[in-house]
């Protein structure tokens, strides 16, 4: 399979989306081909890079939505192998509790 060229230009019109009534449920209709776990990789082609999005959550839902909503077109645009892992922290957890979440996050995403 080809790599995606990189002579080009990619457009940068995308339309940012603030809506903040975006659900979980819209942003996968809009999105298709976004497998279980935040993953895509283009079909017709080799991406030339893997990229994973740690993205640290806590209580601010309508902010993740927009996120997600806005960073999914980016990225498809680009034509990468991306992975988002959102991880959500816990208040008052111990820093090296944050760390091994992070590892394992690490782990799962070099699979």
């Amino acid at each position: 399979m080809p790599f995606f060229p990189i002579e080009g230009r990619i457009a940068n019109d995308v339309d940012l989306d603030h809506n903040s009534n975006l659900t979980e449920e819209t942003i996968i209709s809009d999105n298709p081909g976004i497998l279980a776990g935040g993953s895509w990789r283009p079909v017709e082609c080799t991406a030339r890079h893997r990229v994973a999005i740690v993205i640290p959550y806590r209580d601010r839902r309508q902010h993740l939505n927009i996120l997600l909503a806005n960073l999914h077109p980016i990225l498809r645009r680009q034509q990468l192998d991306y992975t988002i892992v959102v991880v959500e922290q816990v208040v008052g957890a111990f820093c090296q509790s944050s760390l091994l979440i992070y590892m394992h996050v690490f782990l799962y995403i070099l699979r």
